[in-house]
């Protein structure tokens, strides 16, 4: 939604029918992406930020700074041990939780091709992590991560 909100959907147990469970108003920004993680609703939006939201009650347990320019993308991971994403501000983000349980950077591509416009990873074939990277000049670029 234009205004920041996350609608969180379920579905009536006799009838089926979707209904509205709870609305999220985290953001100040249209959201543009959305994943679940490691029990976590993580989303990225327009106002250059990502949210982690608890799974069970909603609450937002920590918001990511460092983007500095729209959130185009977020994906889980690793087996959810890392959270990706990618950023207008031509940026590519890994964050990883600390012992503490706080989320931050632990890897950051800048890229000079242009707007960032959606990531997608996946594994080789020797089982090496790589990312897809769609750029606004219309070229996908993939990028070994760090293991």
């Amino acid at each position: 939604m234009e205004d920041g909100s996350i609608l969180v959907w379920k579905q009536h147990p006799e009838t089926k029918i979707p209904e509205t469970a709870v609305m999220v108003r985290e953001h100040n920004g249209a959201i543009c992406s959305l994943v679940i993680g490691m029990n976590r609703l993580y989303s990225g939006s327009n106002d250059c930020n990502i949210k982690a939201c608890d799974l069970q009650n909603m609450q937002c347990l920590q918001s990511l700074t460092g983007h500095t320019n729209v959130v185009k993308s977020v994906l889980c991971w690793d087996n959810y041990l890392y959270l990706l994403s990618a950023s207008l501000d031509n940026t590519l983000k890994v964050w990883a939780t600390t012992k503490s349980g706080t989320i931050k950077v632990v890897h950051e591509i800048k890229e000079d091709h242009g707007v960032i416009m959606r990531a997608c990873g996946i594994h080789d074939a020797e089982a090496c992590p790589i990312l897809h990277c769609s750029f606004g000049d219309n070229i996908v670029r993939i990028y070994d991560l760090p293991t």
